[in-house]
């Protein structure tokens, strides 16, 4: 996490709630008051990130790194900016420097492994899993998110597969991780295990989605076996949902194709 210094507290809360444009008020409010207040530009670089505005992000948390360093998250911010500006090379070696220094926290390793796949490098995103699961083995997001990425960088199935079931293993109750596998499943033309697994899922859990692709491929699923009830029941929660859910880290397991690159 960014030290929630200079005076920010409150800001930084706003922040964390979502409440962006309370947040840019007050960042820019300081800045005007000080143009080298550098906690208000780099806050105001997250806001701008989290707004999807890579430019305006890259160059406040540039102009924060002259003045204070920068705390992982605000770099971790930095090195997806560069990334989607497609300056892949200080995107790449800032990931690098992060992934390779060690000392971030599972969540921030997490984040680093998914801007290496957002620059189309997979097996780096392998080796920053790897290096988390190191010292935090029973983390099941580690697991699955591993699994998706070895599925992009071209490992054979049983590889992919064998993670996302060891993240199931860990975390039994997270609903993502048996969705993913049920995708995959489908894509390998081995629908009578998906849809022994989709029948385990409870009504609750099914009210709980809020990704209509994968609803929607739930009730293809029941209806190809017949299961009509369910597949009514997907199909009326897909008219409410969203068109596709980043579940999780990696939970673009469920709706970004997982097949090996050609």
């Amino acid at each position: 996490m960014c030290g929630e210094r200079g005076g920010l507290s409150a800001a930084w809360a706003d922040y964390r709630a979502g409440r962006l444009a309370s947040v840019h008020a007050v960042c820019e409010e300081r800045i005007g008051e000080d143009a080298d207040d550098g906690r208000a530009w780099e806050l105001l670089g997250l806001v701008f990130h989290a707004s999807g505005q890579h430019l305006e992000a890259a160059d406040a948390l540039e102009r924060a790194g002259l003045i204070v360093p920068l705390a992982d998250e605000a770099r971790i911010a930095l090195a997806a900016s560069y990334g989607e500006l497609r300056r892949r090379r200080l995107a790449t070696e800032l990931f690098l420097e992060l992934m390779l220094r060690g000392g971030l926290d599972s969540t921030l390793m997490l984040r680093v492994a998914a801007g290496f796949d957002r620059l189309d490098e997979p097996r780096l995103a392998i080796e920053t899993c790897r290096r988390i699961a190191e010292s935090d083995p029973d983390h099941g997001q580690v697991h699955y998110d591993m699994g998706y990425y070895a599925a992009r960088a071209g490992y054979p199935r049983h590889t992919t597969d064998a993670l996302i079931c060891r993240a199931i293993d860990l975390d039994p109750e997270n609903v993502t991780f048996r969705i993913g596998r049920i995708t995959l499943l489908i894509r390998w033309d081995r629908a009578d295990e998906a849809v022994a697994i989709a029948s385990r899922l409870t009504d609750r859990e099914l009210d709980g989605l809020t990704c209509r692709c994968c609803l929607e491929r739930l009730a293809g699923l029941f209806r190809d076996f017949g299961v009509r009830d369910r597949a009514q029941k997907c199909e009326s929660l897909a008219k409410s949902a969203v068109g596709s859910h980043d579940l999780g880290t990696a939970g673009r397991a469920v709706t970004r194709s997982l097949e090996p690159r050609r």
